[in-house]
């Protein structure tokens, strides 16, 4: 392949990003309550030589290599408990509370 040919890392990017976002607006505006709910998402998208990753909530990904024989860590949990978590909450104006 061409790697001139390869979308742009941006245009991968909006691409995924839009596609959350249209899931999350046709969810809430599905007539179902969802106040009190949550959801999590992986997205792996390959073309080529190159992989594009995206998660929402604290979904891990991993890829595995050599039938197993190596383990790639592609994402991080969106836990509250993880400091950069933590403070992208705060930061929107959430709260984090402790069970």
């Amino acid at each position: 392949h061409d790697v001139q040919n390869y979308p742009q890392f941006e245009a991968v990017e909006s691409s995924l990003m839009t596609g959350f976002k249209q899931a999350n607006h046709e969810i809430w505006n599905s007539g179902i309550d969802v106040r009190f709910s949550g959801s999590t998402c992986v997205s792996v998208l390959t073309y080529a030589k190159h992989l594009y990753m995206a998660n929402v909530g604290d979904s891990r990904a991993m890829m595995s290599i050599d039938a197993g024989a190596k383990i790639g860590v592609l994402s991080r949990d969106h836990k509250p408990d993880d400091e950069l978590e933590k403070i992208r909450i705060q930061a929107a104006g959430g709260k984090i509370y402790r069970t």
